[in-house]
């Protein structure tokens, strides 16, 4: 999304990126499939793990696990619709194997999930995070793209779902009530890939399937829509490691088989450029996070989507005014909810002391005079619909622009006002604003000339990135005018 100042996320994408990841991108992706018993010749398109475990790879299609058993096989992930006929077929021949009587959603993507209403008629477990039964409940679609997934239908939902562990006893516990390590699950909650990830881990065999956590071939994709993100990438990474050991070999949703090393190896890259972009972004007052946008604002997000692809064309009206009605309608309450979930910043005299404290500081690091600011609140505490570190930069910039504007002033004087107000559509909107009494003169269209990146430029992208407007205004005697910025409620 790009802003008005010409500031955009994509561009510190980039910048962050750059240099980061030259020393890694070459790390090897160690394949073990030479390291695997070959004993006797399974399938082709499939890999054998142990006497019962075997990676399944249909073309085009994203990796499977398969362990067979007297039971039948348990599988991790289903491949697409596509190829689901072909995946069974595979691994009805496999050695030991047979129908297949559970499977694991490792995530939502239609790559892992495209066997479950096959398996779900039949009458199968299907066992997932319970984020991915909610996606799979509803539709999604990926607005960089505009790519669309249709719900699942009831039979094919997971109609088994936790929050953090399970455990599923193997044939051999069943049968004799021995512990011989059954299969272990979990959640990884960093959202690396979506916010319903899911390891599944075999002891016995020692293998660690991961889905699309991690990747074996390319760049990860993160899908933003359900949750993933960069920070989650890094998190997954850090948390996979803590299961495994030199010895584990870790089966991705696509690529070959990795170990350990590089688990670390790509924790590392992932971990610098997550590094970067956090120090990049931070400098224009912005925190790196999860969007963890939830299921059930899916259909609201559409309409919001949607609408916004329409003013970017020409008419349209008609289908609008439908989006209106139903956000004034049956999207109101999920709106309203939304609304409180964004982020809030109390904004009190102690916040605002320490953050003239270290504007002063800095100032007087470098050298330069101070004046100190009265203030003027409205309130003891005010509430701001903004990032606290946005909110931060905001003030300080201001403050910086206040102080160097005074600069040599013999009387010089700087204020701080905090306000309420309504606008003249009678929408509440609150204000944070510097003072001066300097002589030069400066208007919106002055700061609008500025290049992004220093000062007021600061101050006026991240304004807009968080949906306020910027205020320049006289000042009653002895100060000449106000700089500041209001945000509605």
């Amino acid at each position: 999304m790009k802003n008005q100042g010409g500031h955009t996320r994509r561009r510190i994408l980039k910048g962050a990126i750059c240099g980061a990841t030259g020393f890694v991108l070459g790390a090897p992706v160690r394949s073990l499939g030479a390291a695997v018993s070959q004993a006797t010749s399974p399938p082709a398109g499939t890999l054998r793990l142990s006497d019962d475990l075997f990676v399944v790879t249909i073309p085009g299609e994203a990796n499977v696990v398969a362990q067979t058993s007297a039971a039948g096989v348990l599988l991790v992930d289903g491949a697409s619709a596509r190829g689901s006929d072909a995946l069974m077929k595979a691994v009805s021949s496999l050695p030991g194997g047979g129908s297949v009587h559970t499977i694991f959603n490792t995530h939502w993507h239609p790559e892992q999930t495209g066997s479950n209403e096959q398996l779900g008629k039949a009458g199968k477990t299907i066992i997932a995070h319970e984020n991915t039964r909610l996606w799979l409940t509803t539709d999604v679609t990926w607005s960089w793209n505009g790519q669309r997934f249709k719900r699942l239908p009831k039979i094919a939902q997971p109609n088994k779902t936790f929050y953090t562990t399970g455990n599923l006893e193997s044939p051999e516990e069943r049968r004799e009530a021995v512990p011989v390590g059954g299969v272990r699950y979990g959640y990884i909650p960093d959202a690396a890939h979506t916010d319903g990830d899911m390891y599944v881990y075999f002891p016995k065999q020692n293998v660690l399937a991961v889905g699309d956590a991690v990747s074996g071939q390319g760049w990860p994709v993160v899908d933003w829509a359900t949750g993933g993100w960069i920070g989650g990438i890094v998190g997954g990474l850090q948390r996979l490691q803590t299961l495994a050991n030199e010895e584990t070999r870790i089966v991705p949703g696509r690529g070959p088989v990795l170990g350990l090393a590089d688990l670390k190896a790509q924790y590392q890259m992932y971990g610098t450029i997550y590094d970067r972009l956090t120090q990049e972004a931070s400098g224009h007052g912005v925190r790196l996070r999860a969007l963890a946008r939830e299921p059930r604002f899916g259909a609201l997000h559409r309409d919001l989507a949607r609408a916004e692809a329409l003013l970017a064309g020409p008419g349209a009206q008609q289908e609008l005014a439908a989006i209106d009605e139903r956000l004034r309608g049956p999207h109101a309450d999920a709106l309203a909810e939304l609304l409180q979930l964004g982020p809030r910043t109390r904004l009190d005299a102690a916040t605002l002391s320490a953050w003239i404290a270290s504007v002063e500081a800095s100032a007087r690091r470098g050298g330069g005079g101070w004046t100190a600011p009265a203030l003027a609140l409205a309130d003891l505490a005010v509430d701001f619909p903004i990032e606290h570190d946005a909110l931060a930069a905001i003030f300080m910039n201001l403050l910086r622009n206040a102080q160097a504007a005074v600069a040599g002033q013999e009387d010089g004087r700087v204020i701080v006002r905090i306000d309420r107000a309504r606008d003249v559509t009678g929408r509440q909107e609150v204000s944070l604003a510097l003072g001066d009494s300097a002589p030069a003169p400066l208007t919106l269209d002055i700061i609008e000339a500025r290049e992004s990146g220093r000062g007021l430029a600061i101050v006026r992208d991240l304004v807009r990135e968080w949906r306020g407007h910027l205020v320049v205004r006289p000042e009653a005697v002895p100060f000449t005018k106000v700089v500041g910025a209001c945000f509605p409620l």
